[in-house]
């Protein structure tokens, strides 16, 4: 396990309309095959292991929303989701493979976490949009593919979370997180 002290969790880069800071990817929170551009709102890799990669903004209170598209891959076992700053895993541990990690699924739609995969909703592929929903007021995460809402998929969420994406199957990725949210959901924010 990765303490979240251990990884420092870096500047925070702001947009030019506001001051309010851009939740961009952690480049400390990596392994050397990940490759950032578009300041950091892009994250690419070329895997011989199941990689995570993750955002600088955890949070644990309020309702906070992030969208990431999978704008090139090899494989098709793409996954985003959260994970819990208690209990952070390894970069090269899959997204929901340990009790840390709350997934969404591309290639089936399933939620996984604990590694335990259950049916959730419809997969998705590459170019399409998914939002992440964290009601952490509720201790709900939910998540939509190009705006449809796939209903609750987490509940009973406490702690300190963070963004992730990923994939597995050691397959070659391509993730972009917006800096704008295209889908709005009533009363989430974007998450900085």
């Amino acid at each position: 396990m990765i303490g979240a002290l251990q990884i420092g969790l870096g500047a925070r880069q702001t947009t030019s309309a506001s001051s309010v800071p851009v939740n961009i990817f952690n480049t400390k929170y990596a392994i050397s095959s990940v490759a950032y551009s578009e300041s950091n709102l892009r994250a690419a890799w070329s895997a011989t292991t199941d990689l995570t990669a993750i955002l600088i903004a955890p949070k644990s209170s309020g309702k906070w929303a992030f969208e990431g598209v999978v704008v090139a891959q090899a494989g098709t076992n793409s996954r985003i989701g959260v994970l819990d700053m208690t209990a952070l895993p390894a970069p090269s541990v899959g997204i929901g493979n340990d009790a840390a990690g709350y997934g969404f699924i591309s290639n089936s739609g399933n939620k996984i976490t604990g590694a335990s995969s259950v049916a959730y909703a419809s997969a998705w592929t590459l170019g399409d949009i998914i939002t992440v929903l964290g009601d952490f007021d509720g201790g709900n995460l939910s998540f939509a593919t190009n705006g449809v809402d796939n209903g609750v998929a987490y509940t009973g969420l406490a702690g300190s979370f963070i963004p992730a994406v990923g994939e597995t199957n050691s397959q070659n990725v391509d993730w972009r997180i917006a800096s704008a949210l295209t889908y709005s959901f009533s009363g989430y924010s974007l998450w900085r």
